[in-house]
């Protein structure tokens, strides 16, 4: 091979492997993260297409709102055979707003959620994807004060909270402790998604937080659980008594020593799914406790010796 045909070959491969890259670039842009949302301009006579790879039985809830008001969206659900399974134009008859609620994906695989505009309309959109219903049952911002409850694993001083800023600050410290916060208005159904901002964590020897949900009196809950490794965690508590549903266990989106990140459940009858920034990171069956209950928040120690936990909660 000559010096001119090596380059040439050289050339070539830049230019597949620029080619590649490219295409697995766009790829990741298009494709929807549950639990987050995006912002976009379509012009008129355009389409946007989003990929949604799904599992059979999953639900997912769609809102595109239109930004500067004069773009009149409308979303579509399609098969790879662009074959529409769903469609919606105006969700309320205040707003232009489009919307899909509860779609339940039919077989595991990849579908197109298609956003349009409505005769020659244009101009900026927010797409919002959700696990479960669109509708808001309850929204906490800890800036009102609330008659939290405190629980913990030993008697003493070794849990505090307090709320100040729009944030709530809960602080345990000692070897492997627990504290919890509940509270009656954070009640909700049986089926509901709920998601915590977690604006900081930190811990001497390591953290352990997450989420308790279907709380029913104070010893009765499930809990999702998240600590510094980037393990995760799921647990129920019957009458005081510790089942594990799912030990501790990595996975490729939790980052080991990340300290700010959004962490969800979707529950529905007796599917729970656990996300993490809008990716789920997990799934189990578990109807040991049913009905309605509390939403609540939880930090543990670790088992070491002048341990603690400090956590910053922005939202849920």
């Amino acid at each position: 091979m000559t010096a001119k045909q090596r380059t040439a070959a050289w050339l070539c491969i830049s230019l597949l492997l620029a080619t590649m890259w490219t295409s697995v670039h766009a790829q990741d842009e298009d494709l929807i993260v549950i639990g987050q949302s995006v912002m976009k301009t379509l012009a008129a006579g355009e389409s946007a297409t989003w990929r949604l790879p799904a599992r059979d039985g999953a639900m997912f809830s769609f809102i595109v709102e239109s930004i500067d008001g004069n773009l009149d969206p409308i979303i579509t659900i399609e098969d790879t055979n662009e074959n529409i399974l769903l469609r919606n134009d105006d969700y309320s008859s205040t707003s232009h707003d489009a919307a899909i609620e509860g779609f339940t994906v039919p077989r595991n695989g990849t579908y197109i959620v298609r956003i349009r505009g409505y005769g020659d309309t244009s101009g900026d959109y927010r797409l919002t994807a959700l696990p479960g219903y669109a509708a808001i049952a309850l929204h906490e911002e800890f800036n009102e004060p609330q008659p939290w409850q405190l629980i913990t694993s030993t008697e003493g001083e070794d849990a505090q909270f307090n709320t100040e800023n729009s944030m709530l600050h809960l602080e345990v410290n000692g070897i492997q402790q627990m504290a919890r916060l509940s509270q009656n208005t954070l009640d909700v159904p049986e089926q509901f998604f709920a998601q915590l901002v977690v604006n900081n964590v930190t811990g001497r020897n390591g953290w352990q937080i997450g989420l308790t949900y279907r709380q029913q009196g104070n010893a009765t809950y499930y809990a999702f659980l998240i600590d510094h490794r980037g393990y995760w965690r799921a647990i129920a508590v019957e009458d005081g008594e510790q089942r594990i549903l799912s030990d501790w266990s990595p996975h490729p989106a939790i980052v080991a020593g990340t300290t700010r990140f959004n962490m969800s459940i979707f529950l529905k009858n007796d599917r729970h799914e656990f996300l993490y920034d809008g990716q789920v990171i997990g799934s189990l069956s578990d109807d040991a406790i049913t009905g309605h209950g509390q939403l609540g928040f939880i930090a543990n120690t670790v088992n070491a010796l002048g341990s603690r936990t400090s956590v910053l909660l922005d939202d849920l």
